[in-house]
């Protein structure tokens, strides 16, 4: 009987039903909440919540759970312990850096010649209220991916610019991640893959007269049909950051489909809701599979 431990949120669906379809395939699971990870030197004592980290076969990430570099880091680099001590990770430790650090995901999007929107890591006052000239509004994302959190919209026409940006800097510090703000837009499109499949895809819809569409400040899943090109550039997407599993993150703007993110810890509601696809069962059945391998 392989054991998992599933790092995520009891009152989270996606975990509750993640952990349900491993234990119908017969796994012993375990679930691990994520925060309070600590670790010890010498010897490498990893604790977790006041406890010793479990050994099991595989950890199944669906919650960071740290917004701050700092603990982002703490985690990964303990996930690279157990990942060195023979356990299994999904997805694996150099994937998640790859899609939860917002720099190293754009570079790699970039790189791979993507459609982005236009983003700037701005390492001063000047160069960032010259990006928000230029792009006129700008949106602010903390370093890690924070669910819904930690966002800030910059307008070159406020005349206090320069006295948010100095109070950003004071608490969060440099560079900024400052992405281009595209007006009008009321939806943001999310497609679901795993191991090199495309399980389907939904949209976000923002309420009226608001620029966030996520569900936790009010926003509703709607369907979204698939075309090729979604479907390419969400695979495209995957690719550039050598990840198993995730949910790719797409603007429709009036130019063409952007990606802004790649995501292996999306909720799995709105895909359920809107296709009426199990994810959890289909990402249970998948990391299974690849410990058999």
């Amino acid at each position: 009987m392989p054991s998992v431990a599933v790092v995520g949120n009891s009152n989270d669906w996606s975990t509750e039903e993640l952990m349900q379809a491993f234990r119908k395939q017969g796994a012993e699971v375990t679930l691990i909440p994520p925060l309070e990870w600590s670790s010890t030197f010498p010897g490498d004592k990893a604790m977790i919540a006041g406890k010793p980290a479990p050994e099991v076969d595989a950890w199944v990430i669906k919650d960071m759970g740290y917004g701050r570099s700092a603990g982002v880091a703490l985690m990964l680099e303990m996930l690279r312990s157990f990942e060195s001590a023979g356990a299994r990770v999904f997805p694996k430790v150099s994937a998640i850096e790859n899609a939860v650090d917002r720099y190293r995901r754009t570079v790699r999007l970039g790189r791979a010649g993507l459609p982005i929107i236009e983003t700037r890591f701005a390492g001063s006052i000047h160069d960032a209220i010259e990006f928000v000239k230029y792009v006129e509004t700008a949106v602010y994302k903390p370093r890690h991916n924070v669910p819904g959190e930690g966002l800030s919209l910059f307008k070159a026409d406020d005349a206090t610019l320069r006295a948010n940006l100095q109070l950003l800097a004071r608490q969060e510090g440099f560079p900024f991640y400052l992405q281009q703000f595209i007006p009008g837009l009321d939806r943001d499109l999310r497609v679901v893959v795993i191991g090199g499949e495309v399980l389907g895809g939904y949209a976000r819809v923002a309420l009226p007269g608001k620029w966030q569409t996520s569900p936790r400040v009010g926003g509703r899943h709607a369907v979204c049909p698939l075309t090729p090109e979604i479907t390419s550039l969400s695979l495209q997407a995957v690719k550039a950051c050598n990840i198993d599993y995730a949910t790719v993150e797409l603007a429709p703007t009036p130019d063409g489909l952007l990606v802004y993110d790649v995501n292996p810890f999306a909720s799995y509601v709105g895909l359920k809701e809107a296709c009426d696809v199990h994810a959890p069962t289909l990402l249970s059945e998948y990391c299974l599979s690849r410990l058999q391998q």
